[in-house]
């Protein structure tokens, strides 16, 4: 006859991986929900790339050779998240060197201004990229989190004079496999001044 025993069940271990859905469906709300809101201030290119930094970025743009915008943009998010890691709340620096380092959202839209510009100008686009500071809200609210709050967010307006297209990327998100478009996020995009 067959044994009806009772197998035992990992209960801390299933909750483990109930919490851990529930925080990644959160996240993804989160997400959606974001808004970057006014005021938005655009910032000329802050980075500057050591030598060696600009060798690498150099290379990449001759071995992927992007032809066109959106190329553009690819290659400077594969550049940007290669070369960072987020690391919120360290004293911003927009000096980089050859060797990946920590890097809070300003640092990130530099550099990907700066990979972004230079593919761009490779493949002969008029398009720049400008990183932008704006205050954030999630679920129409600002974030209770009194250093976040404060410090609102930085990511990336792409702009083309050509065709008049402003695109909206934020590389942090992009690193954070969140999705790298902000498209839906930015509220009163058109109205940013730039720099240049």
């Amino acid at each position: 006859m067959a044994s009806l025993k009772r197998r035992k069940r990992n209960w801390p271990l299933r909750l483990f991986f109930v919490f851990l859905v529930l925080l990644v469906a959160l996240g993804v709300a989160a997400r959606l929900q974001l808004a970057l809101v006014p005021p938005h201030v655009a910032s000329a290119p802050a980075a500057r790339l050591s030598p060696e930094k600009k060798k690498q970025l150099d290379d990449l743009v001759d071995e992927q050779v992007p032809t066109n915008r959106d190329e553009a943009i690819e290659l400077a998010l594969d550049f940007t998240g290669k070369s960072l890691s987020l690391s919120p709340g360290h004293p911003p620096s927009f000096d980089f060197g050859i060797k990946p380092q920590g890097a809070n959202c300003a640092e990130y839209a530099s550099l990907f201004v700066a990979a972004f510009d230079a593919a761009a100008k490779r493949v002969g686009s008029s398009a720049l990229g400008y990183r932008v500071h704006s205050d954030v809200r999630v679920f129409g609210k600002r974030i209770p989190v009194a250093a976040f709050a404060d410090a609102g967010h930085d990511w990336v307006m792409v702009v083309d004079p050509a065709d008049g297209a402003r695109i909206y990327v934020d590389p942090v998100f992009a690193d954070l496999w969140l999705g790298a478009s902000l498209a839906r996020n930015v509220k009163g995009g058109d109205g940013i001044d730039v720099p240049r």
